[in-house]
């Protein structure tokens, strides 16, 4: 599965289309076939998050889909949809 979607992010740079992020399928954490836009990936930012954060609410991506796989796609990072709140 790894291997088709880094020949179609390939095909995909080098023709410039980015049809890839309309309607890509791709593995989540525990290997179910899922929608792209339904996942989000730990970039180096959202790992240091991970421990403090509830994960039940989020899906995460397969961790040995590559980070450039993972733009191309249209997954967004974790760092980028966590919000932190402060409380008293």
């Amino acid at each position: 599965m790894f291997k088709i979607l880094d020949f179609l992010c390939e095909i995909d740079t080098y023709k410039q289309s980015n049809h890839l992020a309309e309607s890509s399928i791709v593995p989540d954490d525990a290997g179910r076939l899922v929608h792209a836009h339904s996942c989000v990936y730990i970039d180096g930012a959202g790992s240091r998050m991970v421990g403090k954060i509830d994960t039940s609410r989020l899906r995460f991506v397969h961790p040995l889909l590559k980070e450039n796989n993972c733009i191309l796609l249209g997954i967004r990072k974790l760092s980028d949809i966590v919000e932190e709140v402060l409380t008293k």
